[in-house]
């Protein structure tokens, strides 16, 4: 976590200027890549002379969280910054005081206190922050909210009332902030946890706002979402499967997920890999891989080393012996 004051008339993101303290021995991961990254936007006080500004930022495995308040700024994010980690994350820009304009896509949304703003990373937007505006940033991967059934597509440029649960997550991202470093490091899987639950919730509320083209078809995906949680740690469950339980064809579920960012395929994985990320980071050394790799739903060992090394560039041993070593944050959820 840091704190920072903020003059210059261009700033760097954040995560550029923390990017050299947090880097981890090269063991790269959703979170932490975003700490790395080349400068994701330009930075522009709307007043330099005098200009302050402060920013807190936590991270854990799928997601990052930054606490700004301060004097009236614009980011933007343009078509030379596209292509880097971050286009594979949605932001959450959730309102306690004052206000923000924005504009992606060509439309202008705004938002107060009490209400939720999104936007894409992986294409250009504007956000002018108000005098005096406090805001926390929340960091999701576009997989990992695709998985909870959100449709991340219509995330670009919105905004909506959050009502309350802005409340309960200030709380608790004001409470993560305040802890120790190492309390926040033992009790960061369940933060993490609490907080994705109640922004997935908040989008969840969001969308069912929407006239769904087909309500049928959006019934059968929510079908297929429950199967693929209640099916993915039997190494035998697939694509097949989910068919056979729903009556239907092979080829009607993959039409299910078209124009989506995870085939059906993908959701199963990327579920085995959140499942054996979750015990390597939490389980006893003494849980050998082979086991991790049955409770996890990985036909073998070697089923999930390829999927460590696809999805995140490394194995689980690596990974293993990396969280031994220092607090990184794990694996890319995409």
């Amino acid at each position: 976590m840091q704190n920072v004051a903020v003059a210059d008339h261009v700033v760097e993101t954040p995560v550029r200027a923390y990017g050299d303290e947090f880097r981890r021995r090269g063991a790269h991961s959703s979170a932490a890549e975003l700490w790395t990254a080349p400068a994701a936007w330009d930075m522009v006080p709307a007043q330099p002379d005098g200009y302050q500004a402060t920013a807190t930022t936590w991270y854990c495995d799928w997601l990052m969280i930054t606490h700004c308040r301060g004097d009236a700024s614009s980011l933007f994010r343009r078509e030379h910054h596209l292509g880097d980690p971050f286009d594979a994350f949605v932001h959450l820009v959730l309102v306690h005081a004052g206000g923000i304009i924005a504009v992606q896509g060509g439309a202008e949304f705004r938002a107060g206190p009490g209400d939720v703003a999104t936007v894409l990373p992986r294409a250009p937007y504007a956000v002018h922050n108000l005098d005096g505006t406090d805001a926390t940033l929340l960091h999701i991967p576009v997989g990992y909210l695709e998985y909870r059934g959100i449709d991340t597509d219509q995330l670009q440029g919105a905004a909506f009332s959050g009502g309350p649960m802005v409340d309960a997550v200030r709380a608790l991202v004001s409470s993560t902030l305040d802890l120790p470093e190492h309390e926040g490091a033992r009790h960061a899987p369940f933060i993490e946890r609490a907080v994705l639950e109640l922004a997935t919730g908040l989008l969840g509320g969001f969308q069912s706002g929407f006239a769904l083209d087909d309500d049928a078809a959006q019934t059968s995906r929510d079908r297929v979402l429950d199967l693929v949680e209640g099916g993915f740690a039997d190494p035998a469950f697939s694509v097949d499967t989910v068919a056979r339980r729903l009556g239907a064809s092979r080829r009607y579920v993959y039409r299910l997920f078209e124009g989506r960012r995870l085939s059906v395929a993908s959701l199963i994985k990327t579920r085995r890999m959140d499942e054996a990320v979750a015990l390597l980071r939490t389980g006893s050394a003494d849980l050998s891989l082979a086991r991790i790799a049955r409770l996890s739903g990985f036909s073998t060992p070697a089923a999930m080393s390829r999927a460590f090394k696809e999805l995140a560039g490394i194995t689980p041993s690596q990974y293993r012996l990396g969280r031994a070593s220092a607090p990184t944050a794990p694996p890319s959820f995409q």
